[in-house]
């Protein structure tokens, strides 16, 4: 049986940290893609005015085309197109699969090469969530346009969780076209590293893994670990409101973004910049640190731009279970199982999430239990060597 040629066009790529980047270094990396499939990679440069390269990442061809600059959320390589017409005609691809949303995918519509690929879109999120940019909603008719063009040529729709397929309004008229395979993330990638103690009163990342603090023992202290990127719809306001009134709990924060000054601002007015550390971005390692020493990940989005969470597969990776919000529409609470893998509470209510948050420090023994079935439902459906044979088997049946 021949090795189907399969070329991502993705919006970035590792080291780039992010959960599309993530879940696909880990799916590249399993058996059954390796076995089946040649592959290359073509993204977008994460770091403005780096110039387009040309590198191997664990064996997979991989071309980072220059960034321009970045408009509304969508980064602009204006080579993309001769770096796309050149892979295309020098690779031969069975299959094109795109990860969007991805302004940069619209290429392909006027590609006669891109053309002679199944196409395979990979459905991480619709474009607009439940508040987005006026200037994004402003210019979504206009993207609607190429969108349904696209969905109309792709041959196989990829969707995350049944959550989010049954309310995306963009995909309503294909549902023909549309499967369910789950993001998943990979055992080797990281090994866990044993528990240390963190220091809170450090605002740097790494210098304060190393750094003990006798707080940490005390029996009633709730450690809470919020990851991902400083954005509206992450909802980390709603989760500094939820611990604003509590003892015994200090929140980790990891992740860069636009709304980081406003979160300084807020830690600072609600008093609980002796609580609440923000470290940025940080790398793989000490995330994983991170995780072994944290009681509970809560991950407080507001809207279903949050479409899947892979950062709850991460921590259930380290037997530690999740607090996330019941976003209609968002696939976190399909992963997260309330009361069997996690806690789920209603989204944008903080005093729904602080009376959850009192009821787990009561009851900490509870923590360990569900991180544990965490882990389990973890081995069971998100092993991303089992979604590579899926996704395998999806080639195979395009190509058929």
């Amino acid at each position: 049986m021949s090795r189907i040629k399969v070329l991502h066009l993705t919006k970035y790529n590792s080291p780039f940290n992010g959960g599309i980047e993530n879940f696909l270094r880990d799916i590249l990396q399993c058996n059954a893609i390796k076995k089946d499939c040649e592959t290359r990679v073509i993204a977008h440069h994460h770091q403005r005015g780096a110039p387009t390269s040309h590198s191997t990442v664990d064996g997979v061809p991989v071309t980072r085309v220059k960034l321009w600059r970045q408009v509304l959320y969508a980064p602009i390589c204006l080579n993309l197109p001769a770096e796309m017409k050149r892979i295309l005609k020098d690779f031969k691809p069975d299959v094109l699969h795109i990860h969007m949303p991805n302004l940069s995918a619209f290429i392909c519509l006027f590609s006669r090469d891109a053309r002679r690929c199944r196409w395979i879109l990979h459905w991480h999120s619709d474009v607009l969530g439940g508040a987005p940019d006026w200037r994004v909603k402003l210019l979504y008719p206009v993207y609607r346009l190429f969108e349904k063009w696209l969905l109309s040529k792709a041959h196989t729709i990829v969707c995350t969780s049944p959550n989010y397929l049954d309310t995306s309004q963009p995909l309503a008229q294909v549902r023909d076209k549309c499967v369910v395979i789950p993001l998943g993330i990979s055992f080797e990638r990281i090994n866990p590293v044993p528990p240390v103690h963190v220091s809170n009163a450090t605002q740097t990342s790494d210098l304060s893994l190393n750094q003990p603090n006798n707080q940490l023992n005390n029996s009633q202290q709730l450690n809470l670990l919020c990851v991902g990127r400083l954005t509206y719809y992450k909802g980390h306001a709603v989760l500094l409101d939820a611990i604003a009134e509590l003892t015994h709990v200090h929140l980790d924060i990891v992740g860069e973004g636009e709304e980081r000054a406003a979160l300084e601002s807020k830690i600072a007015s609600l008093g609980l910049s002796s609580r609440v550390t923000l470290h940025g971005q940080v790398s793989d390692s000490t995330l994983t640190t991170h995780m072994m020493n944290t009681d509970l990940l809560c991950l407080p989005s507001v809207e279903r731009t949050e479409a899947f969470g892979l950062v709850i597969l991460e921590a259930a990776r380290c037997k530690k279970p999740a607090l996330v919000t019941d976003v209609k529409g968002s696939g976190m609470s399909w992963v997260v199982q309330d009361g069997k893998t996690g806690w789920v509470v209603p989204a944008s209510n903080y005093a729904a999430m602080r009376e959850s948050l009192k009821e787990i420090q009561r009851n900490k023994p509870m923590i360990s239990f569900l991180g544990q079935a965490a882990h389990e439902r973890l081995i069971t459906h998100f092993q991303a060597e089992a979604v590579s044979d899926q996704i395998v088997a999806m080639y195979r049946q395009a190509v058929s």
